[in-house]
């Protein structure tokens, strides 16, 4: 299905914009990513996909299609690429292995998807984050950890 909203006041849009806020995207169980490589990872959590130019309802069936103004409303990416996607929460699976990762109170997103990146790359596919340690699905977080986050299983604390 695809919509054109064109309206940057459009309730859907406003709902987008409010999902930038951790607590709501908490209550909603969704949040955004930006970047066509990290949209490519998102494949199957993905609920909307928000863009300037249609793309392939094969691929991405549930289209909004929004202009310019619109997009530097919601986007948080400083050099935009004009594509969004809302996704869903990753379901967290039980613990695969003993080899696991536990971030303490580690607080700056950038370092938490650094982490869940190079994790990754030494085979590390569980990971635990304590109740003071970032937001896993914050814009930082998903970009630094370009596209791991998808391909971990991370425990909230």
């Amino acid at each position: 299905m695809i919509k054109i909203i064109d309206s940057r006041t459009n309730p859907y849009i406003k709902y987008v914009e409010k999902l930038k806020n951790t607590s709501f995207s908490k209550e909603e169980r969704k949040f955004l990513v930006e970047n066509p490589h990290l949209i490519e990872m998102a494949k199957g959590h993905i609920d909307t996909i928000l863009t300037t130019e249609k793309l392939d309802e094969t691929i991405y069936n549930n289209q909004v299609i929004i202009n310019e103004i619109v997009y530097q409303k919601i986007s948080q990416n400083k050099s935009t690429r004009n594509l969004l996607a809302v996704c869903n929460f990753i379901d967290e699976k039980p613990l695969e292995n003993r080899n696991l990762i536990y971030l303490d109170n580690v607080q700056d997103p950038g370092n938490v998807g650094t982490i869940i990146r190079s994790a990754l790359a030494f085979n590390f596919t569980d990971l635990a984050l304590s109740k003071d340690s970032a937001y896993k699905y914050s814009f930082k977080t998903i970009q630094s950890s370009q596209g791991a986050i998808f391909k971990t299983n991370i425990l909230d604390g």
